[in-house]
């Protein structure tokens, strides 16, 4: 290498490497800033001295051309220090960034950083770029993370690194393997076996957990979860499935999700007690009995989850039988459907120009009316209690779907609140 200063300039449009005639663009697009963490304000000069590049001959710099392609160089050839002052210059917003990026080289196609210093196992790079964000379950083309590339080149030391960094042990990769099946040792079998067990109680906690405190979010993101393993039916020290914790907590909801998706109702804990038997309501007691006997209904399910409705308003287009379609302030309110020339009146309860209860009644989406000239519309159709029925057109708007969702929902809620609890 000459004697010549050589350095890397970053600015907005290129970096040049003096001496070798390199471009390197640095600065991401505006479509890619969501991608990279580029700095808030423009992409200031930088320089990197390159004689700091002792061990990267002139051949190998020609062919990168961004940051990402040389901190995945680094990170294949262990290069700990180079390493640091990537990720130190993109930390102090000098350049950006995106440590998670994937290599397009037929080299390391679809391989991130993380990957390439956990295969050729560089694990102080592993532990730098873990510090700093890296994802750690991130995968490849194959669907390999690098817990895998762990797994099956034997590097324990990494493995424990991984898995202190919350690697999830249960992602399969491209052909259905988890870490697990690529092990090439018995002392790696063992030790993901050991992270396997500790990570499906740490989950089951939190499953339990989640039953206790109404969250039903979680709950369903661990069940539906296909690399969580998740027993519905797990149970805490005092013998307690999610089923008890959410009956004596008065979690309705929660008991009813349960229900839909299999838990077993006849499950005792150690104290001999069913779910049923600590419900802290009478009503959820019969729920979770009429569940144990196989006799719970849509209507027994709908009449727990809807004790109280919001209110629910706006714009609907109404048809008549004579004059056609009307627009109309249209109000859901405790299981009634109300209709107002305007949102003032409604507002002040006057000049109701009608008014339907929605007990027992029924709505559906229907095909698009073929009288509506113009744009796309979404018609409803509600069959009241009474069997008399009306047709209602959503307003223009930007999104007709999930506005026609909307008062679906709404109205469903309502029948079930008009139905269970108006005449109780």
């Amino acid at each position: 290498m000459s004697d010549s200063k050589k350095s890397i300039s970053n600015k907005c449009d290129a970096v040049s490497l003096e001496d070798e005639a390199i471009q390197s663009k640095y600065c991401p697009d505006d479509d890619d800033q969501h991608q990279r963490n580029d700095p808030k304000s423009g992409c200031p000069p930088l320089k990197l001295d390159v004689q700091e590049y002792y061990d990267i001959n002139e051949d190998d710099l020609v062919d990168f051309e961004t940051a990402e392609e040389f901190l995945l160089h680094f990170s294949r050839s262990g290069q700990i220090e180079l390493v640091k002052k990537l990720l130190n210059l993109r930390n102090s917003k000098e350049i950006a960034l995106n440590i998670d990026f994937k290599g397009q080289s037929k080299a390391n196609f679809g391989w991130s950083s993380l990957h390439l210093a956990t295969y050729f196992g560089h694990s102080e790079v592993v532990d730098l770029l873990l510090k700093n964000g890296a994802d750690v379950d991130i995968q490849n083309e194959d669907g390999d993370t690098p817990l895998h590339k762990a797994a099956y080149t034997g590097r324990e030391n990494i493995i424990h690194q991984l898995i202190q960094s919350n690697a999830n042990v249960f992602i399969q990769n491209g052909e259905g393997l988890r870490a697990f099946d690529l092990a090439k040792t018995e002392s790696i079998h063992q030790l993901l076996l050991a992270a396997e067990q500790s990570d499906i109680k740490r989950r089951e906690k939190k499953f339990l957990s989640a039953a206790r405190n109404g969250d039903l979010p979680t709950l369903k993101e661990l069940l539906e979860d296909a690399n969580s393993c998740i027993d519905i039916n797990t149970m805490d020290s005092a013998g307690n499935t999610a089923l008890h914790c959410a009956a004596y907590r008065g979690q309705n909801e929660i008991v009813i999700f349960l229900i839909k998706n299999g838990i077993d109702t006849t499950i005792k804990n150690k104290r001999g007690q069913l779910a049923a038997n600590l419900a802290s309501t009478v009503s959820l007691k019969q729920i979770i009995q009429k569940a144990h006997y196989s006799l719970i209904t849509p209507k027994v399910v709908a009449a727990l989850k809807i004790k109280s409705v919001n209110r629910f308003e706006g714009f609907l287009f109404k048809k008549g039988r004579f004059f056609g379609w009307r627009l109309v302030w249209a109000v859901l309110e405790r299981g009634v459907f109300s209709f107002f020339s305007n949102r003032a009146n409604a507002a002040n309860g006057i000049q109701r120009q009608g008014i339907k209860y929605l007990e027992n009644a029924i709505v559906e989406v229907v095909q698009q009316d073929r009288n509506v000239v113009g744009q796309n519309q979404f018609v409803f159709r509600i069959i009241f209690g009474d069997r008399s029925r009306a047709l209602f057109l959503l307003p223009k708007c930007d999104s007709p779907e999930l506005e026609l969702q909307k008062w679906i929902n709404a109205i469903n809620d309502h029948i079930c609140f008009g139905t269970n609890f108006i005449k109780q």
